[in-house]
């Protein structure tokens, strides 16, 4: 009589336990169809958004006559040998590079709008006010603000 008890009462944890497993696993299997399901609408929403650029282009490009578009001009580049600066370019410890600036480089600004020191008689209106102003590299080793030396995390 007792093992007849214990049995039920062990069927019955059993009953339980799989019931608990069985339920679950229906919610699991539910909330990644439904995450499935939201992943297809917003893929699908981008297909929609491209098609309609793309019926867009179409319909701009066949109302603008019959011959083929004309590819865009690139705008003219100065040259580039006057556009580098020297510098010493170094190994960084994540594997990338990076630049020194060695050279020294003197800028004009101009001011248009601050008034000369000269005074003027009459109206009669000088050249703008101009400063030189001397820009130049940071110098390794040192630890203060200007000198930014950018490095990757290991």
């Amino acid at each position: 009589q007792k093992e007849l008890s214990e049995r039920r009462r062990m069927e019955q944890r059993m009953q339980g336990v799989v019931t608990d497993t069985k339920l679950k696993w229906e919610k699991e299997c539910e909330r990644r169809v439904n995450a499935k399901q939201l992943e297809m609408q917003n893929k699908l929403w981008v297909k929609d958004e491209k098609l309609k650029q793309l019926k867009a282009i179409v319909t701009e490009n066949s109302s603008g006559g019959s011959f083929p578009p004309e590819p865009p001009k690139k705008p003219e580049r100065p040259s580039r040998e006057r556009d580098h600066t020297m510098g010493d370019v170094f190994k960084t410890r994540g594997g990338g590079q990076a630049v020194q600036f060695t050279d020294i480089e003197t800028l004009k600004q101009e001011c248009p709008t601050a008034p000369s020191r000269k005074r003027r008689s009459g109206s009669d209106e000088g050249p703008a006010q101009t400063e030189d102003i001397e820009n130049r590299a940071p110098v390794g080793g040192t630890s203060s603000s200007n000198g930014y030396q950018k490095r990757r995390r290991p």
